[in-house]
């Protein structure tokens, strides 16, 4: 072998050492930071910590048959009112964008449908189209909450009421989804009285 292919070998023997130890690095890195993340998560799993993300966000009753559940990371703060029942009930989220961020209605609705898409009851919404507005008043101010109807995958008529208030911390997009012939007996109205 001549001193060449020696060296070249060498080298590329260096370059891959550098690459594990960088790959080595980077894996540490992304769980560290991936344990971090299920910290943030897991630590809103319990009721206080639950009611304390609510609380930031809006005081509300909490509609009969429905559990609290709340996530907070990287300034957003989520709140999740879950049906026991989800062929009757409805789902019930609120999401509090950071303050200073900008965004338009359509894209802070994109941005909760986007987030929202493994949690809308296990089915597959179709053709969601909208039907009007909601004129209701939320914190004490006039709120105009856009109506949508649409079927799932067994032909069930489903409702979608999205707007944006003005919570405690900011912004917040409420999206309420249930089946539009329990829509008001699942307490959705009551729920919207009592937020202050």
């Amino acid at each position: 072998m001549d001193r060449t292919t020696k060296i070249l070998i060498a080298v590329l023997g260096g370059i891959l050492v550098v690459c594990l130890c960088l790959g080595g690095l980077g894996f540490f890195a992304l769980r560290k930071a991936g344990q971090a993340l299920e910290q943030t998560i897991s630590s809103v799993a319990d009721p206080t910590s639950a009611a304390e993300v609510a609380g930031s966000i809006a005081e509300f009753d909490i509609p009969p048959g429905h559990e609290l559940r709340a996530l907070s990371f990287f300034g957003f703060d989520m709140v999740m009112l879950v049906p026991d029942n989800f062929q009757s009930g409805s789902f019930i989220t609120m999401m509090q964008f950071p303050t200073g961020m900008a965004l338009s209605r359509d894209e802070m609705e994109a941005q909760m449908r986007q987030g929202l898409a493994q949690q809308q009851f296990g089915r597959s919404l179709q053709n969601m189209q909208y039907v009007g507005e909601l004129q209701t008043s939320i914190r004490g101010k006039e709120v105009s909450l856009s109506v949508f109807e649409g079927r799932d995958e067994n032909g069930l008529l489903m409702q979608e009421v999205t707007g944006i208030f003005e919570g405690i911390g900011g912004p917040t997009m409420l999206m309420i989804l249930g089946p539009a012939e329990t829509w008001g007996s699942s307490g959705v109205d009551e729920f919207l009285r009592s937020m202050r």
